[in-house]
């Protein structure tokens, strides 16, 4: 734990310790039984009280011999806010997945308010929606065919277009950076196996000069020819998954329902993006991860989840950096 907690338990200690040399005191005059019984039976719960906050105070003083320790484990602390609430975009997802089986399928993302709302989050937790053991294949501690590819649509130097996007994916796919569109996708359908997952972020969509322009394009000319190629592909292998995700920074449509390249997971197609929601977090939601991830007491996840949820007015960027910052500085 932090100062705070180190000075509070110190002063317990001292409470105890001399509540302790008082008890013992008392058991030295003239005492009638029941008054020694009931004195005794004080000293020792004392006793229990203070061997368990020297325990605690033990737990912080191992911590500050490996300063070390709590920023080695900063990155699982991370992986934990996924869990803090996706369960809209993880209920959509479920849906897909009921709809695909066994069978091989594709899936066209759409994230709005990316870097605010924690879309990368977001998306990590979908996928292991989708492959539970995504996450090992990608580390190589289990085998598995699974790839993922970053095309960053925000660079000062690029074209920031069609001919640009066709070029980041060609350095993935190692072909020739003029390579036409359709080998790329040829290049890609002809790759996959059964159980085959390829993932497909593209990022700061948004950035683009011409915004729509790029969004047409990148239908007509990008993902439906590659779901017509993928349909022979899906009738010769089981389990494939194919997911692109398309990512904004900022908030591009009001409601996407209504867009006629838009489905939901009621009248989902393949042919059309599906958004996933990234609503803020509510105080319930940090209530349950201050509970579930870090011990903490029904009374003491409430109190605290009150008070990060105001100092963050719900955003989950400025949520997880307030639990981060209080991580580090050891008051949770």
């Amino acid at each position: 734990m932090g100062n705070t907690r180190r000075e509070v338990y110190t002063k317990r200690l001292s409470q105890l310790h001399q509540e302790l040399a008082i008890n013992e005191s008392q058991l030295l005059g003239s005492l009638s039984n029941l008054d020694r019984s009931r004195l005794k039976n004080r000293s020792e719960e004392i006793l229990k009280e203070i061997e368990e906050v020297e325990e605690k105070l033990s737990r912080l003083e191992a911590n500050d011999a490996n300063p070390n320790l709590r920023h080695s484990n900063l990155s699982n602390l991370e992986k934990s806010f996924q869990k803090i609430d996706f369960t809209k975009a993880k209920a959509i997802i479920n849906s897909i997945e009921a709809k695909f089986g066994d069978d091989s399928g594709a899936i066209l993302l759409f994230l709005q308010m990316s870097t605010k709302q924690k879309g990368d989050y977001c998306l990590q937790e979908v996928l292991e929606v989708i492959d539970p053991k995504y996450e090992s294949k990608i580390k190589g501690e289990i085998l598995g065919d699974v790839r993922p590819y970053l095309i960053k649509l925000d660079s000062s130097i690029s074209e920031l277009n069609e001919i640009e996007f066709s070029k980041r994916l060609a350095e993935h796919l190692k072909l020739e950076s003029e390579s036409e569109l359709k080998n790329l996708i040829k290049k890609l359908c002809l790759s996959l196996r059964g159980g085959s997952v390829i993932f497909i972020r593209v990022e700061n969509w948004d950035s683009l000069t011409n915004r729509d322009k790029f969004l047409d394009w990148f239908l007509e000319e990008f993902w439906r020819p590659l779901i017509n190629e993928l349909a022979s592909i899906f009738n010769n292998y089981r389990g494939i998954r194919f997911i692109v995700a398309l990512t904004a920074k900022s908030k591009v449509f009001k409601k996407t329902s209504c867009l006629p390249y838009f489905c939901t997971k009621q009248t989902f197609e393949q042919c059309k993006f599906i958004e996933l929601p990234l609503p803020n977090w509510t105080v319930k939601d940090l209530e349950r991860w201050l509970s579930k991830f870090r011990g903490l007491s029904v009374p003491e996840s409430e109190q605290l989840a009150k008070e990060i949820h105001a100092e963050g007015a719900g955003s989950p960027d400025t949520i997880c950096s307030i639990l981060e910052k209080k991580y580090l500085e050891k008051e949770i």
